[in-house]
C-alpha cells in the first residue's frame, strides 16, 4: 500500500499548526508540526473495523516523541496505538478507561532509534487488541475489559489515521487485511 492510487484515500488530517503527508518512492514522509501532524482516511469505505490486521514499517526520522500514533476501528469504538510518546520512552493504547498510553496497563518503555525502521503489526479483533514491533509482542488486551476510546487530540485522526507529535516520520509497506478464520480468535 501507499502506491499513488491507495494513498489518493487518505488526505491531511487537520491537525492546527501540522503539516502535510507527502509520498515520494512508495514512503509517506510526515514533516514535524506545531505540535501534531498527521494524514487519515475520512471514510473507512471497504476497510474493516473488527478482525484485521495492519503492517506497516514506521520511522521516527528526527525529533524525541511519538513517531506512530495508528487510530483504528474497534467495531463501534476506536483506540489508538502509540509509540515513542511521553518524550520518545513510552508505548501502549490511549485510551482505555479514559486513561492515556502512559497511565494503563499497556503502558510500555521501549527505546526508539531515530533513522531506524520499524516493523508494527496491530491485529483488532472482537476479544482482544495485541500489537508487535520487529516481530516481539508488545502488548495484548482484552477488549471487553476496558471502555475503548481516544485522547481528545486524536479526533483529526478518526476515523483511521496517523499521526506524530514534535517529530519527523517516514512509514512505508502498509496492508491492511482481514483475518483468516483460523486467525480469530473469539475467546
Amino acid at each position: 500500500m501507499f502506491g499513488p492510487g491507495e494513498f489518493s484515500a487518505w488526505s491531511r488530517s487537520d491537525y492546527e499548526g501540522g503539516s502535510a503527508a507527502v509520498l515520494r518512492n512508495g514512503v509517506i514522509h510526515l514533516a514535524k508540526g506545531d505540535p501534531i501532524s498527521g494524514f487519515r482516511r475520512h471514510e473507512l469505505g471497504s476497510l474493516p473495523t473488527i478482525d484485521y490486521e495492519i503492517e506497516l514499517d514506521a520511522q521516527r526520522v528526527e525529533g524525541i516523541d511519538f513517531f506512530l500514533a495508528l487510530t483504528f476501528p474497534v467495531g463501534d469504538d476506536h483506540c489508538s496505538l502509540v509509540l515513542g510518546g511521553w518524550g520518545g520512552q513510552l508505548s501502549g493504547l490511549s485510551s482505555l478507561d479514559d486513561f492515556d498510553a502512559s497511565q494503563n496497563v499497556t503502558t510500555q518503555p521501549v527505546q526508539f532509534d531515530n533513522g531506524r525502521w520499524y516493523r508494527v503489526r496491530l491485529r483488532v479483533g472482537v476479544a482482544h487488541i495485541r500489537a508487535w514491533v520487529d516481530d516481539q509482542l508488545l502488548l495484548e488486551v482484552g477488549t471487553s475489559e476496558y471502555r475503548l476510546g481516544i485522547r481528545h487530540e486524536m479526533t483529526e485522526s478518526l476515523p483511521f489515521g496517523i499521526a506524530c507529535y514534535d517529530t519527523d516520520a517516514a512509514y512505508r509497506d502498509m496492508t491492511i487485511r482481514r483475518l483468516r478464520a483460523d486467525e480469530i480468535d473469539e475467546n
